[in-house]
């Protein structure tokens, strides 16, 4: 069934075919409960409102109605390619390079290029965003294999890959955005296809790792996302997710600034629970399922108007009180972490192959 209408039928392209959602892909349930209704594209301005609704079964929200496949391109017209974390900083040195260098080392055996002493001073990365968070998710948590091959879907520009390139991986990406794709192949000579990680149909059990940052959150039937990464690794194998946190502490005092709504294009969002659940139901065994605090400083100031929607490359985060501000809101996700609250505005899934 499909029907038209996104409550601004007056606005130019804004009836377009919309779909309802479906039975929630975590637990099965239809029924489900409004949570945010008239959300607008905060972002990239798509014409329409939109509605998140919450599953009555595990909780994952849920975008309903919304753009089918076939229409989903409308969502991604003004939508910017190779998105990193938006908030840029000046390149790290002295001890705040060699640190987070050393937990890399310490945490993940990427070891090549750093003294004994270096690498002692993973004692100082403690749980940190500036010190093991930041350093984890720059390798997107994945220990080092001798010659492993690893795939990044939804991949941009390719800044990742690059990376781990240079720690001596082999590396593949997938991404739909042609722009992005041009941009991983010319100027960084990265093997990238272009189109879904469906569409490209990898070998079964080829991959050594598989990851996705900030991805599942825009697939239509995530259930059946994680069983193709599933498919696509070898036994053993790590699948890593980066997805928004529905329990963060920025979804529950940023009300409709927080970035992680994203309508039209987030089409679910995930508690803890609910992304366990989902990645046992594909087949995965999970060996971690927790909050990250990493874009904390990014998703207050954008939530309270301090930041553009893009910021331009190189932007430095504004000092002042408002750079106060965000730093304390970090730490307040922080501190909530370290006593067992899923706080942070990121969760992290890292699962094995069986």
């Amino acid at each position: 069934m499909t029907f038209t209408g996104s409550g601004r039928p007056d606005a130019p392209g804004a009836v377009l075919p919309l779909e309802p959602a479906g039975a929630c892909p975590v637990c099965g349930e239809t029924r489900r409960g409004v949570e945010f209704p008239g959300l607008t594209d905060r972002l990239c301005g798509t014409p329409g409102t939109w509605s998140l609704k919450r599953c009555a079964g595990c909780g994952l929200l849920i975008l309903d109605p919304r753009y089918p496949v076939a229409h989903i391109a409308k969502a991604y017209e003004n939508y910017p390619f190779n998105l990193s974390l938006p908030v840029a900083r000046p390149a790290p040195r002295g001890l705040a390079r060699v640190v987070p260098l050393a937990y890399l080392a310490s945490a993940f055996g990427y070891e090549d290029g750093l003294t004994r002493w270096q690498r002692a001073l993973a004692l100082l990365a403690v749980p940190y965003p500036e010190g093991a968070e930041a350093a984890g998710f720059s390798v997107m948590y994945l220990p080092r294999v001798a010659g492993g091959e690893v795939l990044d879907v939804g991949c941009g520009g390719g800044a990742f890959l690059e990376r781990m390139r240079e720690l001596g991986w082999r590396v593949v990406g997938v991404e739909p955005d042609p722009r992005a794709v041009e941009v991983a192949r010319a100027q960084r000579g990265l093997d990238v296809r272009a189109g879904t990680l469906e569409q490209n149909r990898f070998e079964d059990r080829r991959f050594d790792a598989v990851a996705s940052s900030h991805v599942i959150e825009h697939v239509h039937d995530p259930l059946a996302f994680l069983v193709e990464c599933a498919r696509i690794t070898r036994p053993g194998g790590r699948i890593v997710v980066v997805t928004p946190n529905t329990e963060s502490l920025g979804r529950r005092r940023l009300g409709t600034g927080w970035i992680g709504l994203d309508p039209p294009r987030h089409l679910h969002l995930f508690s803890r629970a609910a992304l366990r659940r989902l990645a046992v139901r594909a087949g995965l065994r999970v060996l971690t399922a927790r909050s990250s605090v990493r874009n904390a400083e990014f998703s207050w100031l954008l939530a309270r108007g301090r930041l553009p929607a893009w910021p331009e490359p190189g932007q430095r985060p504004p000092g002042g009180w408002a750079g106060l501000r965000s730093r304390a809101f970090q730490l307040a996700e922080w501190a909530l972490t370290l006593v067992g609250v899923p706080a942070g505005e990121e969760l992290v899934l890292v699962a094995t192959k069986p």
